[in-house]
């Protein structure tokens, strides 16, 4: 759950400066994850400042520029999807 108020946003566990929130927990998916992410990234404009539940602030324009997990993510699940399809 992130709160939104007056381009900034509370991101609790769910996007950190350079990272994401964990998916090795019980309940938790790498797809919703990332979709999570996403979601944030369109919802809201590049100046966004971010205050994540640990760590340093950042902002959403520079975590879609240098944010190596969600891609890394993205990639990943993209990969497991198409080579589910082809079974």
């Amino acid at each position: 759950m992130c709160y939104y108020i007056d381009n900034n946003l509370f991101s609790g566990d769910v996007l950190f400066y350079r990272s994401v929130g964990r998916t090795d927990i019980q309940n938790s998916s790498r797809e919703d994850q990332i979709q999570s992410v996403k979601r944030l990234y369109k919802l809201f404009p590049d100046s966004t400042k971010i205050y994540p539940g640990h760590g340093r602030l950042t902002d959403i324009g520079s975590e879609k520029k240098e944010n190596k997990k969600i891609r890394k993510m993205s990639t990943c699940s993209t990969a497991k999807i198409a080579k589910s399809a082809e079974k």
